[in-house]
């Protein structure tokens, strides 16, 4: 049980690291992927929306701006996996130490 317990502190860890260090990485081969199957190796970008403004709305630098395709795909698929990944090995962490603390 403790050997199992500390496989998943490393792959913790591993994960938080990964998290960190390993977005440029996945750019990195998926171009190298690209090239190979002679694709060219861009995000393609999505029609932003645009809505009309009211006369009394001002134009602020201080709006939000929308985030590039890379930063986008970072934020909304890879950090998004890691993060549930993360949790999920928590919760597992969590459920095993209680277990153990049982026997």
């Amino acid at each position: 049980m403790d050997a199992a317990l500390e496989q998943i502190k490393w792959v913790i860890s591993y994960f938080k690291k990964y998290r960190a260090e390993g977005f440029s990485r996945i750019i990195d081969i998926a171009k190298e992927i690209a090239e190979e199957m002679d694709v060219e190796p861009v995000f393609p970008r999505n029609r932003q929306a645009k809505r009309k403004k009211h006369f009394d709305e001002q134009n602020d630098q201080n709006e939000e701006e929308a985030l590039s395709v890379i930063e986008s795909f970072r934020v909304n698929c890879f950090l998004f996996m890691i993060d549930m990944a993360i949790a999920s090995l928590n919760s597992q962490f969590e459920h095993m130490e209680i277990f153990e603390n049982i026997f």
